[in-house]
């Protein structure tokens, strides 16, 4: 996250015109004309700062004074002859909402500060991805504040210099309606529920019928190539008491085993053999010709074949919940997150 420290001067007045500015400086407390124009106090009017925006023809702008502006037109993501207005594409209508153009320094001139020879007014387009101030010193970036823009017909992750993702991904919007919604913060709330729901429709705005379930994709940081499945809760819990099941019987088997093996150990070291004559072979000992064909059988019959069956529940547990195409996937075919 950004410095919570780091905030903006609670009235700045430095991108007004260097008359202004010296007019404010010399007579605020003084002229009360001066003081009424630039107190705002009780959301009363307020001079400042707000570059001036170039507008198309095909445009109807509605603004303030406070750097608050509403545009209805066409398709444009920066210089008049951008997006599909630019481009002269009907069926490509706009409405952008926009407030605080040219954040975090605001201009109405350019030129020489203090100078009035030299001062321009200050003409911008939309801002949808930061740019370098040219007249910053130390380079610092400006950015229209917040904006809700809605598209007729656009390019919207390329408009907002959006990170492709992996494939398998929402795929890139081209030519297709949307909406971007941009600013510091953004909270969306419901009081009684919030619902995000992919393809409501069988058909895009284009008419085309939508042949797959786009999924949702819930990026931080921009950083779409780290996306990853969502998982899936009551699946995740059928998957982990499949595998708790499977550490059951294995444990199990473990101690059957732990058991016999036990048991060998007790035979071989209370075993005896039969006496013999002086450099006789010494007999095998009767009770481990009886007592190990019995721990044999027993470890066949019931360790190995259980380990065999388990071995099969391993399997199983994996083709049901984590193959790719498992019928109880673990992880969401649709919904990624990084």
């Amino acid at each position: 996250m950004a410095d919570p420290s780091l905030k903006s001067k609670n009235r700045d007045f430095s991108g007004l015109p260097a008359a202004e500015r010296n007019l404010i400086k010399e007579n605020y407390k003084s002229s009360e004309k001066v003081s009424r124009q630039y107190s705002g106090i009780n959301c009363t009017n307020l001079r400042e700062a707000v570059p001036e925006y170039i507008k198309a023809d095909c445009e109807k702008v509605i603004c303030n004074s406070n750097n608050a502006f509403i545009v209805l037109g066409r398709d444009r993501v920066g210089a008049i002859n951008t997006g599909y207005g630019g481009k002269a594409h009907t069926q490509a209508g706009s409405i952008d909402i926009v407030v605080g153009r040219m954040n975090p320094s605001p201009k109405e001139v350019y030129g020489i500060p203090g100078d009035v020879g030299t001062e321009h007014m200050m003409e911008i387009n939309p801002m949808l991805t930061p740019v370098i101030d040219p007249e910053s010193p130390s380079g610092q970036f400006q950015t229209d504040a917040a904006r809700i823009y809605i598209s007729q017909k656009t390019d919207i992750d390329d408009n907002f210099g959006l990170m492709e993702g992996p494939i398998g991904s929402v795929p890139r919007s081209y030519g297709r309606s949307g909406i971007a919604i941009k600013a510091d913060s953004v909270r969306i709330m419901g009081n009684e529920g919030i619902k995000i729901i992919t393809k409501p429709d069988l058909y895009n705005s284009l008419g085309s019928i939508i042949n797959s379930i786009p999924g949702i994709d819930l990026i931080a940081g921009d950083r779409a190539q780290e996306l990853q499945p969502m998982v899936l809760g009551e699946n995740m819990t059928r998957c982990l008491q499949s595998m708790i099941k499977n550490i059951y019987q294995l444990n199990s088997i473990v101690l059957g085993l732990t058991q016999q093996t036990m048991q060998m150990n007790i035979d071989i070291s209370e075993h005896m053999h039969p006496p013999a004559p002086l450099g006789a072979l010494v007999a095998p000992s009767m009770e481990l010709q009886i007592n190990l064909p019995a721990i044999n059988k027993i470890l066949l019959n019931k360790t190995v074949e259980s380990l065999k069956n388990h071995t099969g529940n391993l399997t199983n547990t994996t083709s049901n919940y984590i193959g790719s195409n498992a019928p109880i996937a673990i992880r969401s075919r649709y919904n990624k997150t990084n």
